[in-house]
């Protein structure tokens, strides 16, 4: 009697193992298909509640950690999440600013190698995961630019470096506000 229930528990292990393979693999059909951005980070919070965490961590209700791996397909490491947290917690701040609208991250932690294949700076806040280079969906970068220096100078965001460039802006966690990019006069 005990073999066969433990070959019933053995089945139905197994059995919810495919059952969450096959739920990623719709969700990320239906990932595809979407154009929301919102519903697609509600969808993937909830898939990742039920299959226990193997979508990927939260580090908030809108930002993922492996959002923040380098493009080279370099996990952050284990003492840089808390850093990517940080950042993330600002990034939301800025994303209410904005009155919601995702913020996509283009370049979060980099390895030494990818820093220096991207021009990175020698030194670069990206090195420990304290960067973003991001945009936010229908906001020109000046605008976004604009809007994290003033959050910055109200006291709302952890003081940086502020970077405006073509087609994305810097943020960084340094602690002190730095700012440089391409720009004319911009109203804060």
């Amino acid at each position: 009697m005990k073999k066969n229930l433990d070959f019933k528990i053995k089945i139905k292990n197994k059995m919810s193992k495919r059952i969450k393979i096959i739920l990623v693999v719709v969700v990320l059909l239906i990932f595809l298909i979407m154009n929301d951005d919102n519903l697609k980070n509600k969808a993937l919070s909830s898939l990742e509640n039920l299959t226990g965490g193997i979508i990927g961590q939260s580090l908030t209700p809108n930002f993922r950690l492996s959002e923040f791996d380098c493009k080279d397909g370099t996990k952050v490491p284990e003492i840089y999440i808390p850093n990517a947290k940080k950042v993330a917690e600002q990034l939301e701040i800025i994303r209410a600013e904005l009155g919601g609208v995702p913020i996509r991250i283009n370049s979060g932690y980099r390895t030494e190698n990818h820093n220096i294949l991207v021009g990175g700076v020698t030194g670069s806040y990206h090195l420990r995961a304290m960067a973003a280079d991001i945009v936010a969906s229908g906001v020109p970068v000046n605008i976004l630019y604009a809007t994290i220096i003033r959050l910055m100078l109200q006291g709302k965001i952890i003081k940086g470096g502020v970077g405006l460039y073509d087609n994305f802006v810097h943020y960084d966690i340094r602690g002190i506000m730095v700012q440089w990019g391409k720009f004319n006069k911009i109203d804060i």
